[in-house]
């Protein structure tokens, strides 16, 4: 009986972004691991879908996934220890299942439960044999063992896709920032310029009036980014929260487009 809920336990697993990934080489050592200490010819990393069981990693198997309902991995993740099946031929939950008296041939399972940060079973750390077995305490320690490797693996590799995708969205706001802030100190140089060239010649107070509004408009403009840049910042290091308020659209709509006039 599950002792979880399975929406949750989806979300858990979805939330990782693992599903169909690439191999990748920090998995693959820790399966190969496995297979060592235990003395099986084949080793898995399975992660649990609604509808089948896929292989992060694999040693001594071909084939990437296979069917949920028949995977030990789905009464693996039921128990909190180790799940163990050392003569499946004997075994009445088994003993028919496709593959056990097919390719694969699985006769010995040994499965240690992954476990997402919020303790929900995603998966399995497993090792399989074709020939029926037992399994020593020191082997099943060691199996556990790896398989917190494994979690860790699992977790440092969804903050790092984090850090990867918040750094990619750094870099474009920077960019995004350059390219505003150019605009603004070039408008702020445009008035000053033309403020120099013709101050000696403005006919009246009313046209120097205008073009100091044109001036303190373009540096304000400029102070409110950066004031932008620096709160955005704080909030990045956990200094301060979002501050959310209301602003009139078509007004921000008219003061961008008065920038290009």
């Amino acid at each position: 009986m599950k002792n979880y809920n399975e929406e949750k336990r989806l979300e858990a697993l979805r939330k990782y972004d693992i599903m169909g990934s690439e191999a990748e080489a920090q998995f693959d050592a820790l399966t190969q691991l496995a297979s060592y200490i235990c003395e099986t010819p084949v080793s898995l990393i399975t992660l649990l879908d609604s509808d089948r069981q896929w292989f992060k990693s694999k040693y001594g198997l071909g084939v990437s996934e296979t069917p949920r309902e028949n995977a030990f991995c789905a009464h693996a993740i039921l128990d909190k220890g180790v799940f163990i099946v050392e003569n499946a031929d004997e075994d009445s939950r088994f003993s028919d299942n496709p593959l056990v008296t097919g390719a694969p041939l699985v006769k010995f399972y040994a499965g240690a439960v992954l476990r997402s940060d919020h303790d929900l079973p995603i998966g399995t750390l497993c090792v399989i044999d074709h020939e029926p077995r037992t399994f020593t305490a020191r082997q099943q320690r060691a199996l556990e063992i790896i398989a917190r490797q494994v979690e860790s693996q699992i977790e440092m590799r969804r903050k790092n896709i984090k850090l990867q995708k918040l750094n990619q969205v750094k870099k474009n706001l920077m960019s995004l920032v350059a390219h505003d802030l150019k605009g603004s100190f070039t408008s702020v140089l445009g008035f000053s310029r033309i403020m120099a060239k013709k101050l000696d010649t403005v006919d009246t107070a009313r046209d120097l009036h205008s073009m100091g509004q044109h001036l303190i408009s373009s540096a304000n403009d400029v102070y409110k980014l950066l004031d932008e840049m620096l709160q955005w910042t704080e909030m990045q290091m956990g200094q301060s929260e979002p501050l959310l308020k209301s602003f009139d659209l078509s007004e921000e709509v008219s003061t961008c487009a008065n920038l290009f006039t």
